[in-house]
């Protein structure tokens, strides 16, 4: 839809015009909660114990849940980590190449305890700074209801809390783009894998722990 509405400003916006809103950023957060994934997804809960007691079919079975965007109203309460901002745009000033495609990195902390993640949550927000009383509109979990929701991504196997303290943040990247044709979206998330034998946490970009695409239509 951004794509869109740049395309419409290029167009008819007049020199010296007003875009309403002027700014727009995406957010991420971590999810935690079994018994929420079950309810929404009919996994019986992301979890360790789960993966380990699926038969030989896991990996198809997990493919089938896992590849698709999930568009929910989250719970504040399965909410497991820090936020992050993957985005920041000028809608007066950005360009249709930047808006169809956000690359980011990330780094998310544990929130007090919380020591495993189901996957991510991805929202937005934006600013309109123009308006006789500047507002902003939130639609993150923990914001008023809106019917943009959130969306989630779940990951294949949960990923653990590191180091043993929330000190050691889960850091990644995430690649947003717009599908060649039509309005879907294709997302790309890579968890660093943590090494907890070095002496100071490290973070390897070249070693994986999760790395999977999803897609939203």
């Amino acid at each position: 839809m951004l794509p869109s509405v740049i395309l419409a400003r290029d167009k008819w916006l007049k020199p010296g015009g007003k875009m309403f809103p002027n700014r727009a950023r995406i957010h991420l957060r971590g999810f935690y909660d079994p018994h929420y994934t079950e309810a929404r997804f009919g996994t019986g809960g992301i979890s360790e114990a789960l993966w380990n007691t699926l038969d030989l079919n896991k990996n198809i079975h997990s493919a089938m849940v896992c590849q698709d965007v999930k568009i929910e109203n989250v719970p504040e309460s399965i909410v497991a980590t820090s936020e992050a901002q993957i985005a920041d745009l000028n809608l007066e000033t950005c360009t249709v190449e930047s808006a169809n495609r956000i690359e980011s990195s990330f780094s998310l902390r544990f929130l007090r305890g919380h020591y495993s993640l189901d996957g991510l949550i991805i929202y937005f927000s934006v600013d309109f700074d123009h308006a006789d009383c500047p507002v902003s509109l939130w639609t993150s979990p923990d914001a008023l209801s809106t019917h943009w929701k959130q969306a989630i991504v779940l990951f294949e196997r949960p990923v653990e809390r590191r180091g043993g303290g929330r000190e050691a943040p889960v850091k990644g990247r995430i690649t947003i783009a717009t599908q060649d044709h039509g309005r879907g979206l294709e997302i790309a998330v890579e968890v660093d894998r943590y090494r907890p034998h070095l002496t100071t946490p490290t973070h390897l970009p070249n070693e994986v722990e999760i790395s999977q695409k999803f897609t939203l239509v």
